[in-house]
């Protein structure tokens, strides 16, 4: 069973048993009080609900969070350096591109839009479906665009892909993403490359789900100050493949020359 299939379980069982004590005091007030129960219990029963909801929440960010972890202290060690002559051509299918500046607007969403997927406007957003029973709830993006990364001794592309929505029990359907964003760089415009702390900018406070991005610069192009990670679907392997991807693209600039790292 991998992690994707043993998540969705152990949140179908954290549900059930959240459900369970409230289905069972449900049935006994209807039986009791039929269609007038009391007021009392009305009100235990849409905190008991909102409780519920608070704990399933904040279980799933932490969760996503160990899969996410990344260390702040990453550092371009010798014996993993890209060299141009370690491979011609690199893909990553699925990588996120964001900015400081989206994530301060994420910052600045209500808390209800992060913690409760309640979603308004044309900010980037995601809904999740399982099973058969679909999902009103829309929740924020911290990325403007997904797509894919070519890595090239000569050449650092993205060109930004609509998602597809997972095939199975279990889907997402993604709004307001940027499907037209596309770059291309050459090791000389690349000015800098540096791990970005995303909780300097959304402390825990304001939300307990954190990419691991690199910051990356550029002296020329659309974007000359941008946020990149990996995506993959496999959420354990965003941490590891974002710290390769963060050798590679500091060998990349550097063109064999000491790589120019700045603080972010």
């Amino acid at each position: 069973m991998n992690n994707r299939t043993t998540n969705i379980v152990k949140a179908v069982l954290l549900i059930v048993l959240m459900l369970a004590p409230w289905c069972a005091s449900l049935i006994w007030v209807v039986q009791i009080y039929g269609d007038h129960p009391p007021r009392l219990f009305v009100l235990a029963d849409a905190i008991y609900l909102f409780v519920g909801m608070w704990v399933y929440v904040t279980w799933k960010a932490k969760t996503l969070n160990k899969q996410l972890a990344l260390s702040p202290d990453l550092a371009l060690k010798p014996s993993n350096a890209y060299r141009p002559s370690d491979f011609s051509f690199w893909t990553i299918e699925t990588a996120y591109v964001s900015s400081v500046a989206h994530l301060q607007r994420f910052r600045g969403l209500p808390w209800y839009s992060k913690l409760l997927g309640l979603m308004l406007g044309d900010f980037p957003n995601v809904r999740f479906r399982a099973g058969i029973l679909p999902s009103t709830h829309a929740f924020p993006l911290v990325y403007f665009a997904r797509g894919e990364i070519s890595l090239s001794p000569s050449e650092f592309e993205f060109v930004a892909r609509a998602p597809s929505s997972a095939r199975g029990s279990y889907s997402a359907l993604y709004s307001n993403l940027d499907t037209k964003l596309s770059f291309v760089f050459q090791p000389h415009q690349i000015a800098s490359v540096d791990v970005y702390d995303v909780g300097r900018v959304m402390p825990a406070s304001v939300t307990s789900v954190s990419l691991p991005f690199i910051r990356i610069r550029t002296t020329t192009g659309q974007l000359r100050d941008f946020l990149v990670c990996s995506g993959s679907e496999n959420r354990s392997e965003i941490a590891p493949e974002t710290e390769r991807l963060f050798v590679a693209l500091r060998s990349f600039a550097a063109n064999d020359r000491a790589a120019r790292v700045q603080s972010p």
